[in-house]
Parts: C-alpha cells; structure tokens; sequence
C-alpha cells in the first residue's frame, strides 16, 4: 500500500496518496517512511506546521536518515527563525556529505539568510557532486550578481541553460545580470528567451518592461507591465513600474493612477510612495506631495531620497525652516550623503552664505555614484561659483551637469532640431505672399465672444528674460490673475492644425466659426489649469508663446502683449546656467552654441512678426526694470489701462505665497537685486564663440 501511494504522490495525485499513507500509519502508526513521505506531502501542499510535526515524529524513530532531514528543513524555510532549517540541512549533510539536494537547500538557505559567500560555497559543493545540476547553477548566479560580480554571475547563468536550455529562470536571471551591466539588448533578449518557455512569467514581464524602459521605449515598458499585471493582477511592483513608465511617456495622471493602485495592495510600499510623491511634485500639487513624502519618512526615516524631495518642495517654497530642520533631523550617516550635502549648500547659498556652502560640497562630485545627484550638485555648484565671482568654475560646473543631461534617457527622448524646425516654418509661412494680407481688417472680429468680453494679456518673451519677474508682480495686482505656463494657445493652434488649411496658413482663411473653435479651446485650457477670481483679467505666461505671434494676432487682435527682454548674451548665459527638465525647446539649452541658434531663431521670427503684423507689444528690459522699478512698472500697467496699486510693490512677499514652477523661483521670493545685469561681461571669455549668432539681436534690441 506504501508503494501505491507513493506512485499516486509522484503522479501528483495527492488526495488519493495522503489517503493511502493515512491508512498505512492506521495500521503501522511508527512506519517511519510513512510519516516522512505524508509530511512532506504536506509541504509540498502548503501545510508546512503540520509537515514539519508529521518529519520530527519519522526522524524520533530513524534519526540518521538525511532524507527526512532535508525535508524538515523545506518545511522550516520559510518560517523564522531560519537557522532552524539551516540546522536541519546541516545536519542531512553531516549524515550524507554526497547529498546534493541538501547541498543545494542549504545554499538556498544561507543565500535567504544573507550569507552570500557561504552560500556560493554550499552551491559549489551541490555542484561538485551533481556537475548538472542546472538549478544550482542558476542559483549560483543570483549570489554572485548579488555580490556584483556580474561576469562571474553571467557565466553561471549561461553554464545552467547550458544543462537546461528551457530552464525560465535562468533566462530571466540572465537578462538580470546583463542588465546590470548595461547590455540591455542582451537583456531583453534574455528576458524573452524566458517568456518563450513560460508566457506567464510575470517577474520576466516586469523585467522587460524594465529593459524597455531604460532604453528610452515606454510603450514597449508599459505593455510588459500590463502582461505582468495579466499574469497576477495583485502584483503591486508591477503596478510601480508601470508608474513609473508612464510619467516616462509624458502621462502624469495614468502614473498617478498606477502608483495609487500599487499602495491599495500594499499602503506601505515605499517605492511607489516616493514615485507617487514625485508624480504629484511634477503636477504641480506639492502640499499633498510634501505629504506622501512625510508618510514615505514615518515608515522609513532613513530613505534619502524622500527626505531629499520634500527638502527641495520645502526650498522651492521658500519654507527654509522647515528644510533645515528636515535635513538637522538625519542621523550623521545620512546627513554625510551627497543629497544631503547638496541640500544643505543649496539652503546656505538661499541664505547668502556662499563661502560655507562651497566648503559643503567641497571635492563632492569625484565621489558621487548616482548620476542625478552628481548632476544637482554641479548645478549647486555652478550657481554658487557665479556668486563667488569664479566665472571658470562655475562654467566648468554647468558644461559638467550638462554632460551628464546629455547622456540621460530624457535626452534620448527628445529632439532639440524638432523644436527649431517649427520656429523655422512659422518664420517660412509668414514670408509667404498671404501673411502680407493679415491686416486687421482682414482679421475676424474678436473684441468680444462668449467666453471672455476681454482679450488675455500675453505675457512672451526668451525664457529667462524676465517673465517670471513680470509674472509676480502683475499677479500681485488685485486686478490680474496670472495663468503660469500652460499650452493654451497651442490647443487654439490644435484647432487651426486640423482644418483643412492647416496652421499656420488657417490664419489667412480664418472664418468666425473657425476662430470661435480655436478661442474656446483655449478658454477651456485655461479653466482646466486657473481658477480666476471673477472680475480680474487674465494674463497668459508663457514665455515661448513668442513664436506665435500671428495666432495670438489672429485669435486676439486686441490682445495686449508684454514682451520682456534682456541682454541677449545674458538670456542665452542664463538659460544654460540653468536646470530644466528636457523637452524638446528646453534641449537646445544643453549647449551654449544651441541656446544661442535657438534664441536667433525665436527671436529672428518674432522680429519677423512685428514687421508684417500691427503688432504693438509693450516691452519691459530687465535691466530698467532693477534700475527704476516703480517707473518701469508704472509704464506697464498704464500700457494695461490699471491703476497703480501698491500691492506690486510686495511681489516678493507675494511669490511666497505662490507655487512658482520655473527655475527662477527662489529669485522672485527675494527683493529686486541688479546683480543678473549685465553678467555676460564676467563671461565674455567664455561667451566669444556665440556673440557673432547675437550681435544683430544686440544691435536690434538697443543693447
């Protein structure tokens, strides 16, 4: 009777085996093999209590036999303490040194007991004795990835597909220690190799997805994580990856959507708290980022990069208390970390003292490992070095920072020519006949429509000329609420984009009805993104709405426009000193020589608009600006028809209560200063290769 159950046990039968070793142990209630083999089958179905109660009792009447050893230590493994399987297969060893199964759950034991190099030896020795054993092998490979010795850890993988060609695992653990070593190509063929032998494999899924994702594919990411997802709909890591895949296309809601679902399965997920937190960040929500991150610190105080980002909302809110006291609150080995320090200088440098905030990051960027970090302290860095009057080290600072942007998976994402090649067109179709004929009486009326009885003021200019300046104050007028960088106008350019003229020729062909479309969607954009106290009139900021000059023409010909300039050489010095997520307009700003074709090029057409178009914008110098403030303010808002009002004079108090999302946010929560003026000619040395591409915008401008 024992032997049939055992044939109905190894034929996976295992209600009809626990019967048969049942009815054995009623008759021989000390028939050891019995109570062995029915506690291992209890095991094996997941009852590993009474498993190991059933293998202790058949070790009481035959303790030399290995084999229940071993089995008493599977049934231990997965509850602590460990080293009571570690005792248990220890002892089968004893027993029978040539035991290579318990050589290999030994190893596996102290791999999970985090014993790497006792484990490799405990792989070994299983080896040594069963030269093809494929699953010892594989193993194996985990260990010494683990250890980084990815060479040796490829070559294992490699040795148990070569025993086991369709072993799953050791493909997937292949594609794991190429990926490590940036072979991503070979990883992801790994990764694929492994699905061919199990499609279900959701760990590969997720792997590939991870693959595709560094490689710059998100949609090939986000559809592996979705066939992970397929595989176990509960698995929350791969509801974090594919998070994280989406905010790599550009979806921050869909990422947002991932991340929350991630923490429904499990709430304490740190991963997926953190992302979730930069999600929000990005968004612009930073109170309820600033929250998660708070939680993401109570479950783990010591995650630097949680403490890091809410350091940074608290600086870019200009809650610099509250930034000091999270950074005094690490512990001195947290403190010491490269973030730390960065946060640290950064803090210092807001409070002006440059000199202690060098000495922080003294000698730091030879010994950072991760590559944004280093890229944050360059810029650290830079800004400090400009304050220092050192113009050399900080450009030396900000080429370095850049190097590192150039080579990042955002930079293999964008496309800086894209961006040229649409202000090249645009300057093109208005040097056609057509454009010459947009006069205003040709234009649709548009004093007045059903959205909005006033036309928005267009606040354009080169980014870093001013705009951010200009923004705070005129949002500081009771009667002006500023929309702060949304695409409005390019969902009105949408609309003319599908007619049948296309844009920007639509413009010459402008129907009522057509204009009328364009106008509510961006009357719809700008709902979207501000909720405008009733009464104020709109001001639209965006600086890089300069290049469509005609369309705001078209739509708004009573529009006013404020266009703020600056020393070209100090716009284009400025926009490279600065850090900006990548797009495709902002990659031109990975260069000196690409910022400044960028700046001809914008400039160039917006040159081009002011002499075909009626178009009588007000222009603001930042320079006279910093000089006289209250006259050059005055000026604008006469040119608004606004009274004067002394709430502009507070801007800075203002901006701190406002969340600014550009790179001059610290600046406009201070009082006017003069010290950006004219800071080209510190750099002239540096500045000489670009200043023929500016000189005729030098000239143009009165500079």
């Amino acid at each position: 009777m024992l032997n049939q159950a055992v044939t109905h046990h190894r034929a996976g039968r295992m209600d009809t085996a626990e019967a048969l070793y049942r009815q054995v142990l009623a008759a021989d209630p000390d028939n050891a093999d019995a109570l062995h083999l029915l506690g291992l089958l209890a095991h094996q179905t997941g009852h590993d209590d009474d498993a190991a109660a059933l293998i202790r009792r058949a070790l009481t009447l035959k303790p030399d036999r290995a084999a229940y050893w071993n089995s008493l230590g599977s049934a231990l493994a997965h509850k602590p303490p460990a080293h009571r399987a570690l005792a248990a297969f220890e002892k089968a060893l004893e027993l029978d040194p040539g035991f290579a199964t318990g050589a290999y759950n030994l190893a596996n034991t102290l791999k999970d007991m985090g014993r790497p190099e006792d484990a490799l030896a405990a792989y070994e020795h299983a080896l040594a004795i069963r030269p093809d054993y494929a699953e010892a092998c594989c193993n194996m490979g985990i260990v010494l990835r683990r250890l980084g010795r990815l060479d040796q850890a490829v070559a294992a993988h490699r040795r148990a597909l070569g025993l086991a060609p369709r072993l799953a695992q050791a493909h997937n653990n292949l594609g794991l220690a190429l990926h490590d070593q940036g072979r991503l190509d070979e990883a992801r063929a790994a990764y694929q190799a492994a699905l061919e032998v199990d499609p279900g494999y959701g760990d590969a899924w997720k792997n590939l997805g991870a693959a595709h994702r560094d490689r710059g594919h998100p949609d090939d990411a986000i559809a592996a994580y979705r066939r992970a997802l397929e595989a176990d709909p509960r698995d929350a890591q791969a509801y974090c990856n594919l998070g994280v895949a989406l905010r790599q296309r550009d979806d921050p809601d869909g990422a947002i959507a991932a991340y929350r679902r991630a923490l429904e399965i499990d709430p304490a997920m740190v991963e997926a708290l953190n992302n979730l937190g930069v999600a929000l960040r990005q968004q612009g929500k930073l109170d309820e980022a600033a929250r998660i991150y708070r939680r993401v610190l109570g479950i783990d105080p010591r995650l630097i990069e949680a403490r890091n980002n809410l350091g940074e909302i608290y600086e870019k809110t200009s809650r610099l208390d509250d930034a000091q006291a999270l950074l005094d609150e690490a512990d001195r080995r947290d403190r010491a970390h490269p973030a730390m320090k960065r946060m640290a200088a950064t803090l210092l440098r807001r409070r002006g003292r440059i000199r202690e905030a060098l000495a922080e990051l003294a000698d730091l960027p030879d010994t950072v490992d991760d590559e944004r970090t280093r890229l944050r302290v360059h810029y650290e860095l830079g800004q400090l070095y400009d304050r220092d009057n050192r113009p050399d080290d900080a450009m030396r600072n900000f080429h370095a920072a850049k190097a590192i942007q150039m080579r990042s998976y955002q930079a293999d994402r964008v496309d800086a020519g894209s961006a040229l090649d649409v202000v090249r067109a645009l300057r093109h179709a208005f040097a056609e006949p057509w454009s010459k004929a947009l006069s205003p009486s040709a234009m649709p009326v548009g004093r007045t429509h059903a959205l909005d009885e006033s036309a928005p003021i267009f606040l354009v200019g080169f980014p870093r000329s001013g705009t951010t300046l200009l923004d705070q104050i005129l949002d500081s007028h009771p009667d002006l609420c500023v929309l702060e960088e949304r695409p409005c106008l390019s969902a009105a350019a949408g609309i003319l984009t599908a007619s049948s003229a296309g844009y920007p020729e639509a413009l010459a062909h402008l129907t009522p009805d057509l204009a009328a479309r364009a106008r509510r969607a961006y009357h719809a954009c700008v709902a979207r993104h501000l909720d405008r106290p009733p009464g104020t009139r709109l001001v639209d900021k965006f600086p890089l709405n300069i290049v469509h000059g005609g369309l705001i023409h078209g739509l708004f010909p009573d529009a006013k426009i404020v266009l703020a300039l600056r020393h070209p050489a100090d716009v284009c010095l400025s926009s490279f000193m600065q850090y900006v997520e990548l797009n495709d307009a902002m990659a031109n700003f990975l260069t000196l020589e690409g910022t400044a074709e960028f700046y001809d090029e914008v400039m160039s057409l917006w040159r081009c608009y002011t002499e075909i178009l009626p178009i009588r914008p007000h222009a603001v110098r930042y320079e006279s600006l910093v000089a006289d403030f209250r006259g050059e303010v005055g000026k604008l808002l006469a040119y608004l028809n606004l009274e004067w009002n002394d709430a502009v004079l507070d801007f800075a108090a203002h901006a701190r209560t406002r969340r600014v999302a550009t790179p001059s946010y610290h600046q406009v929560t201070e009082p006017i200063y003069g010290r950006a003026s004219f800071r080209w000619r510190r750099y002239q040395a540096h500045l000489a290769p670009i200043m023929v591409r500016l000189a005729r915008h030098v000239d143009f401008f009165g500079y």
